[in-house]
């Protein structure tokens, strides 16, 4: 199973300097992303569907909130995403447009310690900001906690080595910020799964 483990931060003039001259650049790509559910069941679950470039995504959301860590198992073949919803008596056929996503994206890398850390700049329609993630192989979730904390010491560990200052905090999800101003009911469901 592959889980994406990321933190999410404001960016400031000083954090971007800092990623451009101390990380490796890997790519530029523009992000258009549709957000799709049915009444927002998917949403209420923390299940989190996308076409992202007119491909499906399906992100399975959970946050822990001491680390302030937010782990995702991610899908992107259909058949696998189907049968994921299809516990809400949902298809990727059922689903509509709920907020769309218009994202210039910045990507870098770092190898830090056994690990290679992925940074995404991210600007997008109303606001910009970084996420560090890593993307974690792993048979099984059981033991999430203990996983959780030892990631986001990594991630905290790396920051400082290389002196990035944003802050952590609900305004720099860019998924939130976007539910604020388009669809609010979106909006108040993240908010309360912590995305």
């Amino acid at each position: 199973m592959q889980i994406e483990i990321e933190k999410k931060y404001n960016l400031t003039d000083s954090d971007y300097s800092i990623i451009k001259e101390k990380t490796k650049f890997v790519e530029e790509v523009n992000l258009k992303d549709y957000y799709l559910d049915k009444n927002l069941i998917l949403a209420k679950n923390s299940y989190y569907l996308r076409l992202r470039n007119w491909v499906y995504e399906l992100k399975i959301h959970s946050f822990d909130p001491k680390t302030k860590i937010n782990s995702n198992e991610e899908y992107d073949n259909e058949d696998e995403i189907n049968q994921k919803i299809s516990k809400f008596w949902i298809t990727t056929d059922d689903v509509i447009w709920i907020m769309f996503v218009d994202t210039f994206r910045e990507k870098y890398e770092y190898n830090y310690k056994w690990q290679k850390i992925i940074i995404d700049v991210d600007k997008y329609q109303y606001w910009e900001r970084y996420e560090i993630e890593i993307i974690y192989e792993w048979k099984t979730w059981d033991n999430r906690e203990k996983i959780n904390k030892n990631l986001n010491k990594l991630i905290e560990n790396f920051r400082n080595e290389i002196w990035l200052t944003g802050q952590n905090d609900i305004s720099s999800s860019k998924t939130i910020t976007c539910a604020m101003h388009q669809n609010i009911e979106l909006y108040e469901i993240m908010t309360k799964n912590s995305i």
